[in-house]
């Protein structure tokens, strides 16, 4: 399993509801394979780049959660009002040295929002539904001290994470204000290469 396995969205250019599907805001940033092993992690992004130089806070905060694991996920950075902004998170993204980069945590903290789980202690779960592996998603945060949130837009239908890397949150409302995507995902399906938008 590695990262250009993680799924790719379908460009629907009409809205749509049904009910087999749950309903997840889109968050703009990049697209990263979770890979824990042990105390090791690695943050693989789509193209199969190794993140953890530019994001240690992140590596950090993955490194403390027990078990071993691979989520896909996103990596976002905020800015002011909330939203997640591309060119902050392009910006800490090219810095890799030390001191700069605790610099840049600092100004421009990182957040890695949770999509799925592909694996846990080496068992491949990509077969079964999206509700399971969400709930197993959610079940890796039940013994620590991490923060995790939910951030649904619908809470009844979507047990979306929001893991919050940073020292902000971002409230569910501000969410609901500032998203411009919904991405669309079966309910029942098993992670395959593509989903909806």
């Amino acid at each position: 399993m590695d990262a250009s396995d993680l799924m790719l969205a379908t460009l629907y250019r009409r809205p749509f509801s049904d009910p087999g599907r749950i309903y997840e805001i889109k968050y703009d940033g990049f697209r990263c394979m979770v890979r824990k092993t042990g105390e090791s992690v690695d943050l693989m992004s789509r193209n199969g780049n190794l993140m953890n130089d530019s994001f240690p806070e992140i590596v950090a905060a993955v490194a403390a959660i027990p078990r071993d694991f691979v989520w896909d996920a996103k990596l976002t950075v905020d800015d002011a009002t909330g939203r997640s902004s591309f060119e902050r998170l392009q910006r800490r993204a090219v810095t890799r040295t030390r001191m700069n980069v605790r610099a840049a945590a600092e100004a421009d903290p990182a957040r890695l929002c949770l999509i799925d789980a592909l694996s846990f202690d080496g068992a491949d779960i990509r077969g079964l539904p999206l509700t399971e592996r969400k709930e197993r998603l959610r079940d890796a945060f039940d013994d620590t001290a991490t923060r995790a949130a939910t951030a649904p837009p619908n809470p009844e239908k979507t047990i979306s994470l929001c893991w919050m890397g940073s020292r902000r949150s971002t409230q569910s409302g501000v969410l609901a204000e500032t998203c411009w995507y919904v991405i669309a995902a079966q309910t029942l399906g098993p992670y395959t290469s593509t989903y909806e938008r």
